[in-house]
């Protein structure tokens, strides 16, 4: 499953529970949400061992650039080799909650011991962070003072501005929690791409 299951949300409402109302506005996130449906059918009806995450935005070392950490990691290091003072960037007000794909393969090893049956759970960090900060810090990372001009490129036709989970549910069923800041997923993002 994924945390964009969720949709639209009043920035009041986050971090969103397991309980908050889903709203999916992506064909992506509609069949993530059909998925659980399905899935957590085969519990109801024949009892199969299901649990179900919603997992928010994660990212790492090796991960396409196509995603927004990897992306940004990349551009501000060409404009770095470049000597360019600009890069591109997409919606700079959205904000998202990010998680290390370490803790997040963490969780699944956790939901699958001791997960309960039959529920959802968010994998997320709890906090969420505006795209505008998180350029701020992919610069401070790579070390070059670059100015982001936005891209219509790089922005989504239906994006959702705000989306963050609550943890709550993981952390009382298994002990999970997340290890790794923001912070160590970008430098461990920039390690891959200098290595």
């Amino acid at each position: 499953g994924s945390g964009e299951q969720y949709g639209r949300h009043d920035l009041s409402a986050l971090p969103l529970p397991e309980e908050a109302d889903c709203r999916p506005l992506s064909p992506y996130a509609a069949s993530k949400m059909a998925q659980e449906t399905f899935a957590l059918s085969a519990y109801r009806r024949a009892g199969v061992r299901v649990v179900c995450t919603r997992s928010f935005n994660h990212s790492g070392r090796g991960q396409s650039a196509d995603f927004v950490i990897p992306g940004l990691v990349r551009r501000v290091l060409a404009a770095k080799r470049m000597g360019n003072g600009t890069t591109t960037i997409g919606n700079t007000d959205v904000s998202r909650d990010f998680s290390h794909v370490e803790d997040v393969a963490r969780a699944y090893v956790a939901l699958a011991e001791d997960g309960m049956a039959g529920e959802g759970y968010n994998v997320c960090s709890g906090t969420a962070t505006s795209i505008g900060d998180l350029a701020r810090l992919v610069a401070e990372a790579v070390g070059c003072d670059v100015q982001f001009v936005p891209d219509r490129n790089l922005q989504r036709t239906v994006d959702l501005p705000h989306l963050a989970g609550r943890n709550q549910r993981i952390h009382d069923d298994t002990g999970w929690s997340p290890r790794l800041k923001l912070t160590d997923i970008i430098h461990d993002v920039l390690a891959g791409e200098t290595a």
